[in-house]
């Protein structure tokens, strides 16, 4: 074990450099004499997807950083997709020892704030990260903050609520299908893979079942909580905000009356709700995917051949809470202040950053200014990283074509704001009966919006299950939530 430099040297580790604006060198600096040598430690961070090939390689040279600047180690622990819905919540209830964790508002961020899963960064932040905490708008620090307390560091880069379908377009051009500018266009698109290649149009899975949200989508609703696993949904074009349970929106009752037939034609496999294989695009399998402008970015390089597409069905556009990507540092961990260190330098050091994000110069990619050429899939590109994403940072795949990259700038000019992505759900006075309506939509709800059993069946059982929950209750408990916010903006 090794002991590192003693007192000013904390202020190096965790990159405060005199002159940072609103921060007093000389506090710091008397702070840190009265610390005592930083030990050697490790670290555990918790990401969330699949184990890339090459970690072990990518972490033997991350840890000479570490432990060169921070005298610690890290070790990630990962969540792959196929459970983070059950693993994700148990490890922050347990416990376990993790040190920095991937947060968001779809991982329940807010109500897992409010149980006391992470610990308060304010204090941390200001003083072992003063980049960050200088980089943090007044807009961010808002949504992140939960009863008075700032619960995440979001990534620094806007995300938009895109949502759409990746589609293959040599069969698109094989069909003759020129555009897909709707949800209609993409069930025509469905019709001919499902009738000509005999192939899942769709991709869905248990983990990804966003058919329903992008019909809903297109037509202008919106999840409360901005994550669309939220059963809880308003339309951004009423002004009042009402809120309804997702089959209660005006215009859900369409497509769960259609939706068995969708389900026979084959749009998606029989297993959706049991399978957790969100690659069945990747493999092959699938003829499109439904999800968000990143995947799109993620997938076209693997398959050039295919001259993958992307079509974004959202209207209107809106610019993401920054809760979409963030990072936090559990309750349960004994090493807060180095987690906070480490937290510091990947945002704000491009060497820690790019080797976590990208993998080793020269071995997995080549770089020429912020476009960088893949030459290996073996370590991917920002496997699980998001959370720690950075504009100053971020890297373009050089196989992109312009008019890909160029859609980001389209949608940054036609998004607009909305003020309820500032809005924090505060489930105290309902945590029971919200996680009894969460039960419901898995029992009831996610049967009958994949057509597997008949509408009306389907509804009244639903229906009578979510009155039992305390469907009203809870929905005027948001209202008046939502209410009391516009009130107070």
């Amino acid at each position: 074990m090794k002991r590192w430099l003693q007192a000013a040297a904390v202020i190096a580790a965790a990159g405060i450099l005199a002159g940072t604006a609103g921060i007093s060198w000389s506090n710091r600096q008397e702070k840190a004499q009265q610390e005592q040598a930083l030990e050697y430690t490790e670290l555990k961070v918790c990401l969330i997807g699949n184990a890339p090939d090459d970690i072990d390689m990518v972490m033997e040279k991350f840890n000479e950083l570490a432990e060169r600047d921070l005298n610690c180690t890290v070790q990630i622990e990962w969540v792959i997709w196929g459970d983070f819905s059950t693993k994700y919540p148990m490890l922050l209830s347990i416990g376990e020892n993790i040190d920095l964790i991937y947060a968001a508002n779809w991982l329940d961020f807010y109500e897992n704030a409010q149980c006391g899963a992470f610990a308060p960064l304010e204090e941390l932040l200001e003083t072992y990260a003063p980049k960050s905490y200088e980089a943090l708008t007044d807009a961010v620090r808002e949504q992140a903050t939960v009863n008075g307390h700032l619960y995440a560091l979001p990534a620094n880069y806007t995300n938009y609520n895109v949502l759409g379908a990746i589609v293959r377009g040599d069969l698109m051009e094989k069909y003759q299908i020129e555009e897909i500018d709707s949800f209609e266009d993409y069930l025509n698109f469905c019709d001919v893979i499902t009738e000509e290649e005999g192939m899942d149009p769709t991709g869905m899975c248990s983990m990804n079942t966003d058919m329903i949200n992008l019909y809903l989508m297109e037509k202008g609703y919106y999840p409360v909580d901005g994550s669309t696993l939220c059963p809880y949904w308003i339309n951004l074009k009423d002004k009042e905000y009402h809120v309804y349970f997702q089959s209660e929106c005006p215009g859900a009752e369409d497509y769960l009356r259609r939706a068995k037939e969708w389900y026979e034609k084959g749009y998606w496999a029989s297993n959706v709700l049991a399978s957790k294989d969100e690659t069945l695009l990747d493999s092959g399998l699938a003829a499109s995917r439904i999800h968000n402008y990143d995947a799109y970015l993620g997938e076209y390089g693997l398959h050039l051949n295919w001259n993958l597409q992307y079509y974004n069905m959202v209207n209107p556009i809106i610019r993401q809470t920054a809760l979409q990507d963030a990072m936090a540092i559990p309750a349960s961990s004994g090493k807060k202040e180095r987690a906070m260190m480490l937290l510091e330098r990947l945002r704000n050091d491009e060497e820690y950053y790019m080797l976590l994000t990208y993998g080793i110069e020269g071995y997995h990619y080549q770089r020429e200014g912020r476009k960088i050429k893949f030459l290996n899939n073996d370590y991917g590109n920002e496997p699980g990283t998001w959370g720690i994403r950075e504009e100053k940072y971020k890297c373009w795949n050089s196989v992109l074509p312009e008019e890909a990259i160029a859609m980001r700038e389209e949608f940054e000019e036609s998004a607009v704001d909305t003020l309820l992505v500032n809005f924090d759900l505060d489930l105290s006075e309902i945590q029971t009966e919200y996680a009894a309506i969460k039960k419901v939509m898995f029992v009831y709800y996610d049967p009958l919006k994949l057509g597997y059993i008949d509408y009306e069946e389907g509804m009244d059982s639903l229906e009578q299950q979510l009155k039992e929950a305390g469907n009203e209750e809870v929905k005027q408990e948001i209202q008046k939530q939502i209410k009391e916010f516009l009130e107070r903006s």
